[in-house]
């Protein structure tokens, strides 16, 4: 004789639609976040990174300049300028021992001796590179 096994008759609930909707969400969240991070990456890559030159002395028979020199470029530049930091101190200290100083000690003689930095940076690194430069420190001494 065949006995009947003690089964209920419920059906049994079928979990497999609630799994792929949770492994889609999971899909989707991880999603999300790599794009969040890779959007963070970019921005940070394209940060502002200073580096600093000097204090640089230039000592002529008219006066004396003691000066320091930021230079503003991407990050992603920054080590190629630091790689070239011999050449741009040359240039700045070629720059600015042949500035005037009679522009330099007018009212707006600071923005003279930026524009000088600026130019002789640039012409070591080119305009891509050196976004800009900025005088941070300046004293000028008559002789």
């Amino acid at each position: 004789m065949a006995t009947k096994s003690s089964k209920s008759s419920a059906p049994q609930s079928d979990n497999t639609v609630a799994y792929i909707l949770l492994a889609v969400l999971s899909v989707c969240v991880l999603a999300f976040a790599g794009w969040m991070y890779f959007q963070y990456k970019a921005r940070t890559d394209a940060a502002v990174a200073y580096t600093s030159f000097g204090p640089m002395v230039v000592r002529s028979n008219d006066f004396s300049l003691r000066t320091t020199v930021s230079v503003q470029s991407r990050h992603a530049n920054a080590t190629a300028l630091q790689a070239q930091e011999k050449q741009i101190g040359y240039a700045l200290q070629a720059g600015l021992s042949n500035i005037d100083p009679e522009k330099v000690r007018q009212p707006d003689g600071i923005a003279y001796v930026q524009q000088v930095a600026r130019d002789s940076v640039r012409g070591v690194l080119g305009p891509q590179m050196a976004e800009d430069v900025l005088v941070t420190d300046f004293i000028i001494q008559q002789n």
